[in-house]
């Protein structure tokens, strides 16, 4: 420690402040320094004298060295001046390369991650490639559900949703089993409208059955719904079958119509019986479940009577009697189901009967209107009249036109119109026409009347007494003879026992009241 004082010291001496620390760290400097310590005076003399001529003779040295090895020096400078150029351009490409190190290595830290997404998506590609079978079975469920459908095939195509279901639920959140979950939910909704369809055909009971049983299984209705859906498609299928007779022909469209809705309703209600079995019911919605087959039964009786109400008057007063039968057995046959509509349906044919004969008779009483205008009295002798009245008058010829009419054309024309007019309503002989056929009959012969008095003012101006007393024959032939003939002939067609049995009165005091 000491002597490194003593060094400082000495430094500060021999050097300027601050010139010897570079030669601090030089061992030979410090070596020489300490052999100069070491020196006599004498020696230190003479040693100025031999640093001179060694810097003399190092200067000779390197005088000649640089005149022998110039060529060397200049490729030295040479050399080092593109050294120190190729320096400086390593350094500029350095701090180009530390500037765009960052990048690359967002570069690289980009490519080490898309690396790993590629082989995390290579990996997937050869578990989908190892596992192929199976993916591409599930890839296709909705499709074989849909050829399950086409098929026919409902047994399998229930179990197929029920499976997506499950799967769905485990691995919701795979996109690709949301999918399929998707079309299976489509072609789930479309499986259900195959179902109905098949209900607005003609299919036999156990089909039925089958077909009711797969939609209760989906789940997608209600009791009380899937009756009303039951109902709606059956009946769309009715309707189908109606919609198909052709309607040219009243009358044989009025009798096919009996026949599809009676045989078809009959079965449908057998089918709905089968299938909708009351110990499936729920207790307190009895009277709900009971009502809707009721309703349906009712609006499709009103629909049936809806027929009958149009087509009745345009078919032939000969075919009534026919339809009145189908329609009764119809209803008859109802009765075994709670709807017997008998008396509803009778009502129209009693109506439409009452109209055909109102219609008929009004055209007789302007025939006879007309033929009044036109009647010229006969020349009648009373002999061979009172011989023609006779002959009326015989028990043989009870339901015989009097003969006495055939010597007054418009009363024997108006004669033979009623008699036909009776002929059509013997096709249909109803009970309760009895009161309007009366009246309309009575009307009609007020009318008669009317007009024989009309004929009468007009014409008895002109007459002589014998054309007076023949028209008084003509009027005692309308009152003696036509009119207890016309009597006779509504008594045969509705007979006074059978209206006595209805009225709940003796036959003999029914014949005395309207006689």
């Amino acid at each position: 420690m000491d002597c490194d004082l003593e060094t400082d010291k000495l430094m500060k001496v021999l050097f300027e402040e601050g010139t010897y620390e570079k030669y601090e760290d030089n061992p030979e400097f410090l070596g020489y320094i300490n052999k100069l310590g070491s020196m006599t005076i004498e020696q230190l003399h003479k040693e100025k004298k031999l640093l001179d001529d060694e810097m003399a003779s190092i200067d000779g040295q390197m005088r000649q060295l640089a005149s022998n090895h110039y060529k060397t020096f200049i490729h030295t400078a040479d050399t080092s001046r593109t050294i120190h150029k190729d320096i400086c351009s390593i350094e500029n490409d350095l701090a180009m390369f530390l500037q765009e190190t960052p990048k690359l290595q967002t570069a690289c830290q980009k490519f080490i991650e898309t690396s790993a997404e590629i082989r995390e998506r290579r990996r997937r590609n050869n578990l989908i490639l190892s596992n192929n079978a199976e993916i591409l079975q599930i890839l296709e469920i909705p499709q074989f559900l849909n050829a399950c459908i086409r098929s026919e095939l409902y047994e399998e195509a229930l179990l197929i949703p029920a499976f997506v279901k499950r799967l769905a639920s485990k691995h919701g959140d795979i996109k690709l089993i949301n999918s399929i979950s998707e079309d299976v939910e489509k072609s789930w909704w479309e499986l259900m409208r195959h179902l109905l369809k098949h209900l607005t055909t003609d299919i036999s009971l156990p089909k039925c059955l089958l077909i009711v049983g797969y939609l209760r299984r989906m789940n997608v209705f209600s009791e009380v719904e899937l009756r009303l859906k039951f109902l709606q498609a059956r009946g769309s299928w009715l309707d189908s079958l109606l919609s198909a007779i052709p309607t040219e022909n009243k009358s044989n469209h009025l009798n096919s119509t009996i026949d599809v809705t009676r045989v078809n309703i009959f079965s449908i209600a057998t089918q709905y019986k089968a299938v909708f079995t009351d110990d499936e019911v729920i207790t307190r919605q009895n009277d709900l479940k009971n009502s809707i087959f009721h309703s349906w039964l009712n609006y499709r009786i009103n629909e049936f009577l809806i027929v009958v109400k149009d087509d009745l008057p345009k078919c032939p007063s000969n075919s009534l009697d026919s339809l009145l039968g189908q329609c009764m057995y119809f209803g008859q046959s109802f009765g075994r189901i709670g709807a017997d509509f008998r008396g509803l349906v009778v009502n129209f044919f009693v109506e439409t009967v009452e109209n055909n004969f109102d219609m008929t008779m009004r055209k007789v009483d302007e025939h006879f209107s007309l033929n009044m205008r036109k009647f010229i009295l006969p020349k009648i002798n009373s002999v061979s009249n009172m011989n023609l009245m006779a002959d009326s008058n015989s028990e043989k010829q009870f339901l015989t036109p009097p003969m006495s009419l055939l010597e007054y054309y418009p009363l024997t024309v108006y004669c033979n119109s009623i008699l036909t007019a009776f002929n059509d309503l013997r096709y249909c002989t109803l009970i309760g026409c009895v009161g309007r056929v009366t009246s309309i009959l009575q009307t009609s012969l007020l009318s008669v009347s009317k007009a024989l008095s009309v004929y009468f003012e007009k014409e008895n101006i002109t007459w002589l007494e014998k054309e007076k007393e023949t028209f008084l024959r003509m009027c005692s032939c309308f009152s003696d003879n036509l009119i207890p003939f016309l009597q006779r002939c509504l008594f045969a067609i509705f007979e006074p026992e059978t209206m006595a049995k209805c009225l709940n009165v003796s036959a003999s005091y029914f014949v005395d009241e309207v006689s």
